[in-house]
């Protein structure tokens, strides 16, 4: 028996106010349980719960796929996080923060796509994904992800992923 992963989408409160967050269970063979954050939505609201729920609905997809990999969980840590907030006018609000990391998302896919139609598939794979260590697992993920159409295969290759 090997691990199981699960996305869902969790509300957690910090102070008066609540967050949305996607976290991953990961459930191992002798009966740990474990739980990692994904990625976090930003303060609770309709449009936040509802891009939440897809990402975990994407996610779960993913995991029910055979030779699926896994999701790369790289939290940065406070200080970095905090540096990336902080530009010429000083720190970015909370509220246009969702709205930096959605500019920063599309233009991650507008990279991704230039390196597959510059490149290839598989030599935007080798580029993207430093956590496939072995030709075996990029060929692995290759054949993964060459049958899925080209707007998630866009979207698959700007998250990290990885082979347990």
């Amino acid at each position: 028996m090997e691990r199981r992963y699960k996305a869902r989408v969790r509300v957690t409160r910090v102070g008066a106010r609540k967050y949305v967050q996607v976290v991953q269970d990961i459930f191992y063979p002798d009966g740990r349980h474990t739980v990692k954050t994904l990625k976090s939505f930003g303060p609770l609201s309709e449009r936040s719960l509802r891009l939440a729920k897809a990402f975990a609905e994407d996610i779960n997809r993913v995991y029910s796929e055979p030779n699926a990999p896994c999701l790369k969980v790289n939290p940065l840590p406070r200080e970095k996080f905090r540096s990336l907030g902080e530009g010429p006018l000083g720190i970015i609000s909370p509220e246009t923060t969702p709205l930096v990391t959605h500019a920063l998302t599309r233009a991650a896919e507008f990279g991704v796509r230039f390196l597959i139609r510059r490149f290839g598939l598989k030599e935007a794979i080798r580029l993207l994904q430093p956590h496939l260590k072995s030709d075996e697992e990029v060929e692995r993920f290759y054949k993964w992800i060459k049958e899925k159409p080209f707007e998630e295969q866009v979207r698959m290759l700007v998250k990290d992923w990885y082979y347990p």
